[in-house]
């Protein structure tokens, strides 16, 4: 299973966000295997970005694991709104 993280952040927020989330991303790349990406979208809307973490081929309890892993980075209070979170699985495995 994939996980697929959305969300806005002030573009005056870009670069603190960029630094926590890719040294949460390395922590969990080291302590569960997952192989994870960062990306943005090239514009902004009236002053906000649109940020997405990707998890690849995720265990069935990391859901929790990148709950606490939020939560220890402190990425909340650079984030506009919510994360959206979304699960994907090959499709191969769902036939």
């Amino acid at each position: 299973m994939d996980i697929y993280v959305y969300y806005r952040a002030q573009h005056a927020s870009s670069g603190p966000l960029q630094a926590r989330v890719q040294a949460m991303q390395t922590r969990l790349q080291t302590t569960c295997g997952v192989q994870a990406q960062l990306k943005r979208r090239p514009e902004s809307a009236e002053g906000n970005q649109t940020w997405m973490e990707v998890y690849l081929d995720v265990p069935a309890d990391f859901g929790a694991m990148l709950d606490s892993a939020v939560a220890t980075a402190n990425l909340l209070p650079l984030i506009e709104g919510a994360r959206h979170i979304e699960y994907f699985l090959d499709c191969a495995s769902c036939a």
